[in-house]
């Protein structure tokens, strides 16, 4: 995958953010967005070092602690925190297509379930400043879905 480094650290702090804003969302005040969205969860096995898993089965999307795993027609991709260039390099283009896809879909999907400002005050609670507006979040997330659904 031919993303330039500008690109990739673009990418690696939407998706830093968006672990962020994942984690939060089992606490919205209107419950579980995760459970709302239909995700199933599976408990995390004993002794292991992750949270739960939330899988979303009619598109092929696992997220947990430890990252996101997409299941694609083209191959199945898994991004882990931390640096992306490694995870991508050999990755199929369609699989982070469809995941950002579904990042897109959802933000769009919390705005209207939990409302619009649901969003922004879960990235208020980040130590670290949110890179990304929730509208800069999901146009980013649906830009890159097109470029690599194209």
């Amino acid at each position: 995958m031919d993303l330039s480094d500008r690109e990739l650290s673009r990418l690696e702090k939407l998706f830093d953010q968006q672990m962020w804003a994942l984690g939060r969302d089992v606490q919205s005040s209107v419950g579980n967005l995760l459970a709302r969205r239909a995700l199933t969860r599976r408990p995390a096995p004993d002794g292991a070092a992750v949270s739960s898993t939330w899988v979303d089965e009619a598109r092929g999307v696992e997220l947990s602690s430890a990252g996101v795993r997409v299941m694609h027609p083209r191959g199945a991709l898994f991004l882990g925190r931390g640096p992306l260039k490694p995870q991508l390099q050999g990755a199929p283009t369609a699989a982070l297509g469809a995941l950002a896809g579904w990042f897109s879909d959802y933000e769009a999907w919390v705005d209207v379930e939990a409302g619009p400002a649901w969003r922004a005050e879960s990235l208020a609670l980040r130590t670290r400043p949110a890179r990304f507006t929730p509208a800069e979040a999901r146009a980013a997330w649906a830009a890159l879905h097109r470029l690599l659904s194209e």
